[in-house]
């Protein structure tokens, strides 16, 4: 608990707005997500793996919401123009049904544009599985947040999505990236702040090598 506490502290210390802070923890045993109640989204999530990939099927995993905890909802994404982006990708535990069905929940998908979801956020999470297979890894992602919504929708969308990837065996961070949410979506520099949070999650996320 004082760990978790430790975080809560200095995550709130390198973020200026409310938004952008965590105030509930949802563990799902491989994947956690640092949830914030005001904005109905996960603010990071993390989670580790060995071995990514598979051939499970799709057909009946869509995504729900299985806590009492209100969040956005299919209602919200229909029409929207945004797709359901995961964080944990489905495809890394598609070797396992139902870890991949429990990556189909709203405490692990944001609101992102198509040209980042289908595009650059899916070529990292491809590269992602690479270094799964060659070694456990932890794998933080986390997103800003504007301090208003979108005038296009009701709820809020990430302004930066964030990504890196660490190896346990050695706790080095072997790569990480970061692109606005927008059509566009350009890369943007990684600073020493968001080096900072990075680490702290990862921090509190890892674990021995399996």
């Amino acid at each position: 608990m004082k760990k978790i506490l430790t975080i809560i502290i200095l995550f709130s210390a390198c973020t200026s707005k409310g938004q952008n802070s965590f105030d509930t923890i949802i563990n799902k045993g491989f994947y956690k997500s640092y949830f914030n109640l005001k904005i109905k989204l996960p603010i990071a999530v993390v989670y580790t793996l060995y071995q990514g990939g598979g051939e499970a099927s799709r057909k009946s995993d869509n995504f729900i919401n299985d806590t009492k905890i209100p969040m956005l909802t299919n209602k919200d994404y229909a029409g929207s123009g945004y797709d359901k982006g995961h964080l944990v990708p489905a495809e890394d535990f598609a070797y396992d049904d139902s870890l991949q069905n429990l990556t189909f929940r709203f405490y692990n998908c944001i609101p992102q544009t198509p040209n980042l979801n289908r595009g650059k956020w899916k070529g990292i999470e491809s590269k992602t599985r690479r270094f799964s297979r060659l070694d456990t890894i932890c794998v933080v992602n986390f997103m800003t947040y504007d301090t208003v919504k979108t005038s296009s929708v009701s709820f809020y969308v990430p302004k930066v999505c964030y990504k890196a990837v660490y190896n346990l065996s050695n706790n080095l961070m072997l790569s990480c990236w970061g692109y606005e949410n927008t059509s566009e979506n350009k890369e943007v520099k990684i600073s020493d702040n968001v080096l900072l949070i990075f680490n702290l999650f990862y921090e509190l996320n890892k674990r021995p090598k399996k």
